[in-house]
């Protein structure tokens, strides 16, 4: 599920901004492939952050408009990064900076993401399973060899 649409994008950017950003044959043409691109590796980054924490891709309604923004942040910044004719704003790369130690927090369960589903192996659920059968192999078998 997509945390934010290429018009989110177009309007969190503006069409001139989109269109510089998304150009990338100089035919001062915004190309939406280009823009479905950019949010589509922003929610990548955003599942990668989360899914220590979440089931990934997060899908309930509430968390999804929490994403939102920060889907559209991540996403203005790497398509700024990713078109080198046009200048990194600093606002840009601020907003994204900000994002990204939000996602960090809502990972590490300081900050709250509401209606997600917490991961089962998140959830300290899980069991540790340790040890195992005698070596097949020792030291005396291989001649001192590890």
């Amino acid at each position: 599920m997509a945390y934010a649409t290429l018009d989110n994008l177009k309007v969190h950017l503006g069409t001139d901004v989109y269109r510089q950003v998304t150009d990338r044959t100089r035919a001062r043409l915004a190309d939406d492939a280009v823009g479905q691109s950019v949010l589509d590796a922003a929610d990548a980054l955003i599942d990668g952050r989360l899914a220590v924490r979440f089931t990934t891709p997060i899908t309930e309604a509430a968390a999804i408009a929490a994403l939102h923004p920060h889907a559209l942040r991540i996403a203005a910044y790497l398509a700024f990064a990713a078109n080198a004719l046009v200048a990194m704003r600093a606002t840009v790369r601020s907003d994204y900076e900000a994002s990204i130690a939000w996602l960090e927090r809502v990972a590490a369960g300081t900050e709250a993401l509401p209606g997600a589903a917490i991961a089962p192996s998140a959830s300290g659920a899980g069991r540790i399973v340790s040890g195992g059968e005698d070596a097949v192999f020792g030291g005396k078998d291989i001649g001192g060899l590890y």
